[in-house]
């Protein structure tokens, strides 16, 4: 029974992982994120205040992330009263690519967007925690130069993953508007059928 839930935590990762990785569609979306994430830990590593500035940011990401996570669950709850029986069967039979269909797509595209959103929660609340600890004037070492090269790296990865996080959420989107235009689409046909 461990062995089976050991599977089941890597095959959910996995999924999350997958819902963000680097493919020829989702390119735009890291290069959007990495310019993002550059400016944003440029111009904080060089500030006076980088610990003070860098915290409020995380506060700000987070409350958009948790505010977003809401959307993901209220609009998946939409979604799941949207399933009739004709429209998960269509959605089953509809085929992705070859090894999977668009309602297994679908949810995979929730699943992945609402642990990838916790996974960053956890990893802000950490990091809020951690920087109220850190003095505001706190220095890894006593060059400058050397300072603010490792708070820019640090700091450019933090807003790379969570920009790319925060742009994932159009996907979902447009995966419920989706999901929205079929269920019109079947219910139209349904009601083609009842005056035939």
């Amino acid at each position: 029974m461990d062995k089976l839930n050991q599977n089941k935590r890597k095959s959910i990762l996995l999924i999350a992982l997958k819902t963000i990785r680097l493919t020829k569609n989702s390119y735009s979306a890291w290069v959007i994120a990495g310019i993002l994430g550059s400016i944003l830990a440029i111009l904080l590593s060089i500030s006076t205040e980088t610990v003070g500035a860098f915290s409020n940011s995380v506060e700000i990401l987070n409350n958009i992330i948790l505010a977003f996570t809401a959307m993901v669950m209220g609009a998946y709850a939409l979604f799941q009263a949207l399933l009739s029986d004709e429209l998960i069967f269509r959605m089953s039979e509809a085929m992705e690519d070859e090894n999977s269909s668009v309602l297994d797509e679908l949810s995979n595209s929730f699943l992945g967007t609402v642990i990838l959103y916790w996974m960053i929660i956890i990893v802000d609340s950490i990091l809020l925690i951690l920087l109220e600890i850190v003095p505001r004037d706190f220095m890894i070492s006593n060059n400058l130069i050397v300072c603010n090269i490792i708070a820019a790296g640090l700091m450019f990865v933090y807003y790379m993953i969570v920009f790319r996080n925060i742009i994932e959420f159009k996907n979902y989107v447009v995966n419920i508007y989706n999901v929205f235009r079929a269920y019109n689409l079947m219910a139209l046909l349904r009601k083609k059928r009842e005056i035939k």
